[in-house]
């Protein structure tokens, strides 16, 4: 066989050669580019793409295992009162004007006026505590402040 391709080279004149050679080498580039260079550009983006997003859900995943670890120490805590959460409310700086139970472990409270930096502080805070806002009712008044209904959820023990 190779012998043949030799005899059939020889064959051919020295102009054949050479265009036959560079044709050859276009062709190689040619394969080379769209037949493993392109391909495996394309791969690696799509990867890098996969990697960005699977970083992100890790991230989240770590979140909600972060806040989850918090949970099983909620029980430990003091159990959830208007009381308790009328006094956090004035700790805050709020003037609150009715504070009642709804059940074993739902709450509503009034606040007469309260800051929105201020009362979404005092919300994220009680998070780690296990109390959650199951519904909110924020009114604007002429001194842009909120008037501010809220009905609290604790985390069942």
């Amino acid at each position: 066989m190779i012998a043949t391709i030799r005899i059939w080279w020889r064959q051919r004149s020295v102009r054949e050669q050479r265009l036959l050679g560079v044709m050859a080498a276009l062709l190689s580039a040619f394969v080379y580019v769209f037949g493993l260079w392109l391909p495996l550009e394309r791969a690696h983006a799509a990867a890098n793409e996969r990697l960005a997003v699977a970083v992100a859900q890790r991230a989240a995943v770590a979140q909600q295992i972060a806040r989850l670890r918090v949970l099983p120490n909620i029980a430990q805590r003091a159990v959830m009162t208007a009381e308790t959460l009328r006094t956090s409310a004035q700790a805050a700086g709020f003037s609150v004007r009715n504070a009642q139970m709804l059940g074993a472990m739902r709450v509503t409270i009034d606040i007469d006026a309260a800051r929105a930096p201020a009362l979404f502080g005092w919300l994220a805070g009680l998070e780690p505590q296990g109390v959650f806002v199951e519904q909110a009712r924020l009114a604007t008044r002429s001194d842009a402040s909120l008037g501010v209904e809220l009905v609290l959820r604790g985390v069942t023990p």
